[in-house]
């Protein structure tokens, strides 16, 4: 066993990870990760574990690791090389907590992978059409195919180390679904106070033309990530949304063949999850 976190909020991305893990960091006895996704057990294991323990910055009961790429491993065997970091992250996990727990955070499978590939856009890694992009890169559904990435794990901790739960309930009652997870982490709950500002957030969105180039000259995921997040800490709420209302637009609607096109491929996967889980995505 080496240094590891006690809890992992293992995704899926653009599901509501970064707003869930600001609520569960209230209490006093969860420590979050700085910064909330260290991606040690994918893509920073090489920084070793004098680097993953000075990521956690206060000494409390539970640490909290909030990394999504734990849940974008390649599901389809032939695409697994042996040498990917999304690959083997659950081994990886057991041998440093074999008592290590999880909560999975899941979104509508489609709208998930479509705000996910519009993320890709906007940080400058996707260049190609929506459609050419599911059909090119297999990871936009593999991180849809709950079923999928849940099994994975499975193969290594029972079911019982799971708490799985759905951005759509935590967007109607983050404090309900807060709650349900500190029982589920033997946390006390019933004097926490949660700020009402922190809600479930995934709006999917991309630069217009003066954003692009404000996000190119000071590096999306560098300085500029850094000064959004300043703001949005310093700024008032609706302040910082008419500032961000100057860099950005909507993005366009998914189209309802496309939608029907992708339920039908990702059918299995939500009729597996549901048998799993009792959440079921599949309409009609």
């Amino acid at each position: 066993m080496g240094f590891a976190a006690d809890v992992y909020l293992i995704g899926a991305q653009k599901a509501g990870t970064t707003s869930f893990a600001g609520l569960l960091a209230q209490h006093p006895d969860i420590c979050l990760s700085s910064p909330k996704e260290p991606h040690y057990f994918t893509k920073n294991l090489p920084r070793g574990e004098a680097w993953y323990r000075q990521c956690f910055v206060e000494s409390r009961r539970l640490l909290l690791d909030a990394s999504t790429s734990y849940t974008q491993a390649h599901l389809d065997p032939a695409r697994r090389s042996g040498t990917s970091p999304l690959d083997g992250v659950p081994q990886r996990i057991k041998a440093a907590n074999p008592r290590a727990r999880f909560i999975y955070l899941v979104r509508d499978p489609v709208a998930r992978a479509y705000s996910g590939y519009w993320h890709a856009v906007r940080v400058g890694d996707e260049r190609r059409p929506f459609h050419e992009a599911i059909e090119a890169s297999p990871q936009y559904l593999d991180q849809s195919d709950y079923a999928g990435q849940l099994g994975v794990y499975l193969e290594h901790f029972p079911r019982d180390r799971f708490h799985i739960l759905t951005f759509e309930s935590f967007k109607r009652d983050p404090t309900g679904c807060v709650r349900e997870c500190l029982e589920f982490l033997g946390l006390e709950a019933g004097k926490l106070e949660l700020d009402a500002a922190d809600r479930a957030r995934n709006a999917s969105y991309q630069y217009n033309g003066v954003g692009r180039w404000v996000a190119t000259l000071l590096n999306e995921r560098g300085a500029f990530k850094r000064m959004t997040g300043v703001a949005k800490q310093l700024l008032p709420a609706g302040l910082y949304r008419r500032l961000g209302g100057l860099l950005t637009r909507q993005i366009p609607p998914l189209d309802a063949a496309t939608r029907s096109a992708l339920e039908s491929r990702l059918a299995a996967s939500m009729g597996a999850f549901a048998e799993l889980t009792g959440i079921d995505y599949r309409r009609g």
